[in-house]
């Protein structure tokens, strides 16, 4: 009696392409497209107006200035909350993590608010009408620079940057292989990127660079203890962005020092264009450049 042969039936999870769970993609979508919100959306609205230092809105306050409370607030209030949602608010995370977050965020929009009220002063006060500031008491000026660039910077950037590191570690938002860009890899490293060269800027203004030295070290350390927790942590978004923006923001540290001679403020020097005029006669090319080339 002849045996008939036995043919394995195909593998049919083999042949089917992997389905993907489409509220991961999403959630991959979306934190890829606020992080290059974050990290292009505040340079393309102020850089503008920083241009001419006598553009006013309503006669009184710098457009700067105005831009900075009706554009960028109201975005970053979208964008915490997002992050907030996408990173830690998820159903089932440690409650007392959210709350730490949560918090850190209200810090982070008082920060913002004391900074748009002190700058609207104190760039009225000393760069649209510098003889006002022969007006001021001393004691009086020394408040609202207190306020302007101490006080106010120390609430944004610390708060911010702690929360860089703690979503770090704390998001499970992953990098899909569906084939498209916006859930890729790469909408989260160029946001890296160009956030990490803003932040140089951000870090030198606030009279305070060791706020840079924090980040790094502080997101260096959360994705280090990211990676005692899974093997794969470059398949994580967040991820994704921290390495490339610790990176360029410890080179720009360095290379702004170095270029500028010091711990100058960009807007003690005629602010971004202003540093880049310097790095231009740092680097002896000065005079390749004509006075209206930024």
């Amino acid at each position: 009696m002849q045996r008939k042969k036995l043919t394995s039936l195909p593998n049919s999870s083999a042949a089917a392409p992997t389905q993907l769970d489409p509220s991961k993609v999403s959630a991959t979508w979306w934190l890829n497209v606020v992080l290059l919100l974050i990290a292009l959306l505040p340079p393309l609205v102020l850089l503008p107006s920083e241009i001419d230092k006598q553009w006013l809105v309503g006669g009184r306050m710098r457009a700067f200035n105005f831009y900075d409370m009706v554009l960028i607030a109201p975005f970053w209030m979208f964008a915490m909350l997002k992050m907030h949602l996408l990173n830690v608010g998820i159903p089932g995370r440690s409650t007392v993590v959210s709350t730490i977050c949560a918090c850190l965020s209200v810090v982070f929009f008082y920060g913002h608010a004391m900074h748009v009220t002190g700058d609207s002063i104190n760039s009225y006060m000393t760069e649209v009408h510098p003889e006002y500031r022969q007006r001021v008491p001393d004691d009086l000026y020394e408040l609202i620079y207190l306020l302007d660039e101490d006080l106010s910077h120390l609430l944004l950037f610390i708060a911010l940057f702690t929360l860089y590191g703690i979503w770090t570690f704390e998001s499970n938002v992953q990098i899909q292989k569906d084939g498209s860009f916006w859930t890729g890899p790469w909408p989260s490293r160029i946001a890296g990127f160009v956030h990490g060269f803003s932040c140089t800027f951000a870090s030198y203004e606030t009279g305070h660079p060791w706020l840079g030295v924090y980040s790094i070290l502080w997101n260096l350390f959360n994705w280090w203890r990211k990676s005692l927790k899974t093997k794969k942590t470059r398949n994580y978004v967040m991820v994704s962005f921290v390495l490339p923006y610790c990176f360029m923001l410890g080179t720009g540290l360095v290379l702004y020092f170095v270029l500028m001679g010091g711990n100058l403020q960009p807007s003690e020097i005629g602010g971004v264009f202003g540093v880049m005029k310097r790095a231009r006669e740092t680097l002896g090319i000065a005079h390749y450049f004509s006075d209206t080339v930024f």
